[in-house]
């Protein structure tokens, strides 16, 4: 399984909407770009701000922009914020410092796309796509530990 297809792109979000049921009840809104840049998906549920779909969206889309997942922006920007601000400028303001954008990946590690959850805490925007991308056949990539993992649980009630 190596496309990211419109229909695996909804059944993605569609996992991790299922997931979310049970972590939070923020409304939330998830987007999925593929291997071009392009949206593949987009969903807003009913009670998320408007804004929610645009930040899901520029999580993904400077998620794969750039190669890799959000979480590693964040922690690479600390002490290089003038080298951000210039990149950021360049990307047209879309690149993200946040958790949340994670990168799709091949089992085999070949990088086919990303996806961006906006809405609720950063590190449960992170762990809805990695359960929606893991859920669907798919490798999530968040720059270190998977979110929803056993050993992301015990480190996350401690």
């Amino acid at each position: 399984m190596d496309d990211l297809t419109l229909d695996k792109a909804l059944e993605i979000i569609a996992h991790a909407r299922k997931h979310k049921r049970q972590l939070t009840k923020k409304a939330v809104a998830y987007a999925i770009v593929d291997a071009g840049g392009n949206t593949l998906a987009l969903a807003r549920e009913e009670k998320a701000g408007f804004l929610r779909a645009q930040l899901a969206l520029n999580k993904a889309w400077g998620c794969f922009a750039l190669g890799f997942p959000s979480r590693t922006l964040r922690d690479q920007v600390k002490g290089w914020e003038l080298w951000f601000a210039g990149i950021n400028g360049a990307a047209g303001g879309r690149l993200m410092p946040v958790l949340g954008g994670v990168m799709i990946r091949t089992k085999s590690g070949k990088p086919i796309g990303a996806m961006g959850v906006a809405g609720a805490a950063g590190i449960e925007d992170e762990e809805l796509a990695s359960v929606g991308i893991a859920k669907a056949g798919f490798k999530p990539d968040v720059g270190g530990e998977t979110p929803g993992t056993d050993a992301a649980k015990r480190r996350r009630s401690q």
